[in-house]
């Protein structure tokens, strides 16, 4: 993704669209890394808050992630997939 958004810089028209943080996002979920999944989300909720409404985030991104964190067996990942859906309320 850093290869295609740095590719965009020259070509509004490379910039990866949902689909690829998707994609993305749910090799990291399949991985058991939710902490990669979470980052992958988050920046792309940062672009589409700067303006690119083609990359907003929607439900079934969030619930990978979240499902990533329930499965995922670590401490923390019951306050992580709580803080999530919160955030998206």
């Amino acid at each position: 993704l850093a290869f295609a958004e740095q590719a965009c810089e020259q070509d509004p028209a490379l910039f990866p669209g949902r689909k690829s943080y998707s994609m993305v996002v749910d090799v990291y979920a399949k991985i058991g890394d939710p902490e990669g999944a979470e980052a992958v989300l988050w920046r792309l909720e940062k672009i589409w808050k700067a303006g690119n409404a083609k990359v907003k985030p929607d439900t079934i991104l969030y619930n990978v992630v979240i499902d990533s964190w329930a499965k995922s067996g670590k401490r923390e990942a019951h306050k992580r997939a709580e803080a999530i859906l919160e955030h998206m309320e």
